[in-house]
């Protein structure tokens, strides 16, 4: 049976864990527990949330001026940042598709021994570069028109390739 982590491990926690880093950071904007309640909390010593109070100073207080919202605190709600998680899947991606290729995991005729498994990465990886395309806006709009009666679409000023049309008057 795995023992509980030290202290160093969950203060290290607390700042690594969004989730954590923002509990706290909620509980130290609240005022309504001291900084050695919210210590035991998270099983860190009193001056372990001093510390984290000090360097998190400036969004407590946004926080308590109500300048920010708690959705702010998380990192998903920041595209730069979501695009940035992306990016580092893809490069991760990239590093095991490469490996995959490398000539010590093919079999004689150069195909990969577990050629599942890179097809898996490709899509995985063409996922999420497609949804970083859909994040930054770079995917036409699809429209989906369902009807048992047929349907007619006529858009005004707008050519079949997209392009504007110009007005005739």
């Amino acid at each position: 049976m795995p023992s509980d982590p030290t202290p160093e491990i969950k203060a290290r926690r607390l700042e690594r864990s969004t989730r954590l880093r923002n509990e706290c950071i909620e509980m130290l904007a609240a005022g309504e527990r001291t900084q050695a309640e919210i210590g035991r909390h998270f099983g860190v010593a009193q001056s372990v949330v001093s510390k984290f109070k000090t360097k998190h100073l400036d969004i407590i207080q946004q926080l308590q001026r109500g300048e920010i919202e708690r959705m702010q605190l998380l990192w998903v709600s920041d595209k730069a940042r979501r695009v940035a998680s992306y990016q580092t899947e893809i490069e991760h991606l990239d590093e095991l598709i490469e490996d995959m290729r490398d000539e010590r995991i093919v079999d004689e005729y150069g195909t990969p021994v577990d050629s599942d498994s890179l097809v898996k990465l490709y899509k995985r990886r063409d996922s999420a570069l497609r949804a970083v395309a859909e994040e930054l806006g770079e995917l036409p709009a699809r429209i989906i028109i369902s009807s048992n009666k047929g349907a007619k679409l006529e858009i005004e000023g707008v050519g079949a390739d997209g392009t504007p049309i110009a007005d005739h008057v």
